[in-house]
């Protein structure tokens, strides 16, 4: 090989290196975006909201005695008005279910009929909750907690959470129109991937 062939041979090297970075990052993008595409990103980022929104309302709206997991410096309900409003009553028990179907859809990666059991598993779990807070029933559950449930923590605020909160048959629609809300958005975020995919 000559030294002018060989000066030709080095030249074309920068180029394929410049179209191999061009590919990988062309491909970098595209999984990007497919990411931002998937049923599941869809699904936990409006999980991810729903919870927020629950939760503001218990820092906006409900006294931090009132509330578990909030401490009294966080709770900015006594400082201010009701933010939620009327709506603040019920947000925390829709956003509750439609979450927490929405994260278990997206972590197990179900589709249409899985969904459905999902959302039926979701909606008696939480359906039993409201329902136990009836007074006659709370006390009957309490009444049969062990024992060392009040030397653990979150365990120590069950007996707490049956007899101090009020049973809401509002409650019991905001879930079930929680548990439709969220199949819809599985049925959506299915399609959309789908489409996105061919």
């Amino acid at each position: 090989m000559g030294q002018h062939e060989f000066g030709k041979h080095n030249e074309v090297l920068p180029d394929v290196g410049f179209r191999y970075h061009l590919i990988t990052e062309q491909a970098r993008l595209s999984e990007d975006m497919d990411i931002r595409t998937k049923p599941e990103f869809m699904q936990l980022s409006a999980a991810t909201l729903a919870l927020a929104s629950g939760v503001l309302v218990y820092l906006l709206d409900r006294p931090s005695n009132s509330v578990y997991f909030v401490p009294e410096w966080w709770a900015l309900a006594e400082a201010t008005p009701a933010f939620f409003g009327l709506l603040g009553q019920y947000l925390p028990t829709f956003s509750h279910t439609f979450a927490f179907i929405l994260f278990t859809t997206a972590v197990l990666a179900v589709r249409r009929r899985a969904a459905i059991v999902v959302c039926a598993a979701w909606l008696i779990v939480d359906s039993f909750f409201e329902i136990a807070q009836r007074d006659d029933l709370a006390v009957n559950i309490v009444n049969r907690l062990p024992n060392w449930f009040a030397e653990w923590p979150l365990l120590d605020n069950v007996a707490a959470y049956f007899l101090v909160g009020r049973f809401d048959p509002f409650d019991l629609v905001s879930i079930f129109a929680a548990g439709i809300a969220a199949y819809l958005l599985v049925l959506y975020s299915t399609r959309r991937g789908i489409k996105h995919a061919v």
